[in-house]
């Protein structure tokens, strides 16, 4: 999901509209939303995909395609259609990033390990 300056205020104005059939996830997207990056989770593997699958649906309604989803939960990781380029960037190679790291608002996350690493070159 791409967000500019003037989409924030688009995507706030629909979170609003949804919020009375939504109230409990609109209020996990907005305290979970930064810039282009939906951050979330919960303690069991079913709430997480209900947040997952709901937090879809209410931004696809305004056409927000949220996408390259990422869970420390092996089985919650399997059950969603993964939407990364598995590519080695020039930059991921620079930095180390390993396979088993993504990307966490610029940081490597280890899913496995679920630990979160800054590198300095």
């Amino acid at each position: 999901m791409s967000v500019t300056l003037s989409s924030c205020g688009v995507i706030q104005h629909h979170l609003d509209i949804c919020r009375p059939d939504y109230p409990d996830t609109v209020q996990e997207i907005e305290r979970g939303l930064y810039v282009d990056d939906l951050l979330t989770g919960n303690q069991t593997v079913e709430k997480a995909q209900e947040i997952k699958n709901t937090a879809t649906e209410i931004l696809g309604k305004a056409c927000f395609q949220l996408h390259k989803w990422n869970s420390n939960a092996r089985e919650l990781e399997a059950s969603i259609e993964v939407d990364n380029d598995g590519g080695v960037t020039y930059a991921k190679e620079q930095l180390g990033v390993k396979p088993e790291d993504c990307g966490l608002l610029g940081m490597k996350w280890n899913k496995d390990a679920d630990t979160i690493a800054v590198s300095i070159p």
